[in-house]
């Protein structure tokens, strides 16, 4: 599970910049502020979160099949995670016109 703490996906609009950041937060962030790994170990699943990319790699490398289910809890910083979005959308985006798939 990604955690943003709720309306991460509102940054990608075009409000996100047009909006006071106050107003913004206010009105599309709508944060949350549930501790997810909580909720998910009071129904009784198993459940951690982690920090790091090497944390998330432990996590998953220690996933099986038959362990019924498992929650993992990676927190994201929403500003961040629409920076990123956009860097890899910018170099896919310039990929695909270098090889002429997309035209400038």
């Amino acid at each position: 599970v990604i955690d943003n703490d709720g309306g991460g996906i509102f940054g990608f609009l075009a409000q996100a910049d047009a909006l006071d950041e106050e107003i913004f937060e206010t009105v599309f962030g709508t944060p949350h502020g549930h501790d997810l790994v909580g909720i998910a170990r009071s129904f009784g699943l198993a459940a951690e979160g982690v920090s790091s990319r090497a944390g998330l790699k432990a996590a998953l490398a220690g996933a099986t099949v038959r362990g019924g289910v498992r929650v993992v809890v990676v927190r994201s910083a929403r500003r961040r995670n629409v920076e990123v979005h956009r860097c890899i959308q910018e170099r896919v985006t310039a990929q695909l016109t270098q090889l002429g798939l997309v035209r400038a």
